[in-house]
């Protein structure tokens, strides 16, 4: 054991041993010597291993900022005297509780999709309008995350939570202006992504009705999944009739 001499005067913050006892120099010590018939070492402090632990929250953190900054971006361009993307359709489905006709609303972005998109934004046509635009934001993120998390995990049903929030952040960040483009302007693929791949979810587990429901509800958002309605005639008709 080290045995301190300080009362003697020796170099303080040292380790003292006995002579016979010594455990020698070596490169990991920042200085040895002799005192008073004992010898002394000071250890160079080993730094820590960078753990795993430490990388998921520096990617969290980086997802939390990244995610902020697109949410500024996404309010600074709803407060525009013309809005952006997503305020038409909430103007449309303000229209659309009013009876009135949700085309024809003067803006510069005239809607043009199908009156789904005014029905299921009529409670958020109710909020104050900064409100709205941030759980707006919300869908997309939830729609973003359970698109490629679904995604990966039917590729591979190991994949750790951790491999997959590393494989989200490289995703996002490949894909960085695509992403922006998306959230800042409001637009609907990311909530359509997301209704597309609970169609195969349900279509994969051998329920049609389920399948057929969000392949409609995603038509509904916008026409780009027709290319899926040649997948199944038995989900044709299905799909058609919730339409």
């Amino acid at each position: 054991m080290g045995i301190r001499l300080l009362s003697l005067g020796g170099p303080k913050g040292f380790k003292y041993y006995p002579a016979a006892r010594y455990p020698g120099p070596s490169e990991l010590d920042v200085g040895h010597g002799s005192y008073a018939g004992c010898r002394y070492y000071k250890a160079r402090k080993s730094m820590k291993p960078w753990s795993e632990a430490k990388t998921l929250l520096l990617i969290r953190i980086l997802l939390g900022a990244a995610a902020l900054v697109l949410l500024i971006q996404t309010l600074h361009r709803a407060f525009r005297p013309d809005g952006y993307d997503f305020t038409p359709r909430l103007l449309a489905a303000k229209a659309l509780v009013e009876g009135t006709n949700p085309y024809q609303i003067a803006t510069p972005f005239p809607l043009t999709y199908p009156l789904f998109i005014c029905v299921i934004l009529i409670p958020l046509a109710w909020m104050p309008y900064a409100l709205a635009n941030i759980l707006w934001f919300g869908v997309n993120a939830a729609s973003l995350w359970f698109s490629i998390r679904y995604l990966v995990k039917s590729y591979d049903p190991k994949t750790t939570e951790s491999e997959f929030l590393k494989l989200f952040a490289l995703g996002c960040l490949l894909f960085l202006n695509i992403v922006q483009n998306n959230f800042a302007n409001g637009q609907v693929n990311l909530p359509m992504i997301a209704m597309s791949v609970l169609f195969f979810k349900f279509l994969m587990e051998k329920k049609p009705h389920w399948a057929g429901f969000f392949l409609a509800a995603a038509i509904s958002l916008k026409l780009t999944p027709l290319i899926l309605d040649r997948k199944s005639t038995r989900l044709n008709s299905s799909h058609i009739t919730i339409s």
